[in-house]
């Protein structure tokens, strides 16, 4: 059986529908050991959005958050991850025990993780390559 640690992490969440404002809720993770991985490369470890999936498959079913292409092309899951913008999907949890995870900041929250970036002009989104796996 492999070794797990937790990890704790704090979500903002906000419905505008049903909360006057945002609010923080705290989930502890377990997270495997980077050794159990079957790739020791950057496109391997336990991301932040392994952590949010593993949140609401099996915490919270009411998370809202972006997963879509899990390469970091597409840049629909970046958010605020410990006061930095990041992309959930490369973002790898650290060992300090806790991250804390808020949506794009300047962008209406449609719901928890998840804002509305469809007023950016076309000439102001960025075009992203994917990277490929060293495995």
């Amino acid at each position: 059986m492999s070794k797990q640690r937790v990890v704790k992490v704090k979500v903002q969440r906000f419905n505008p529908a049903t909360d006057e404002k945002p609010y923080y809720q705290t989930f502890e993770v377990p997270t495997p050991e980077q050794k159990d991985l079957i790739c020791a490369s950057e496109f391997s470890r336990f991301t932040v959005s392994d952590a949010l999936e593993y949140i609401y498959e099996n915490l919270d079913s009411s998370l809202a958050f972006y997963y879509t292409c899990r390469y970091g092309s597409c840049r629909g899951c970046e958010c605020i991850v410990n006061g930095k913008a990041r992309i959930a999907c490369h973002t790898p949890l650290d060992n300090s025990g806790e991250i804390v995870v808020e949506p794009l900041p300047g962008y209406e929250v449609i719901r928890d993780l998840i804002v509305d970036t469809s007023k950016i002009p076309k000439e102001k989104q960025r075009q992203y390559r994917i990277r490929k796996s060293k495995c």
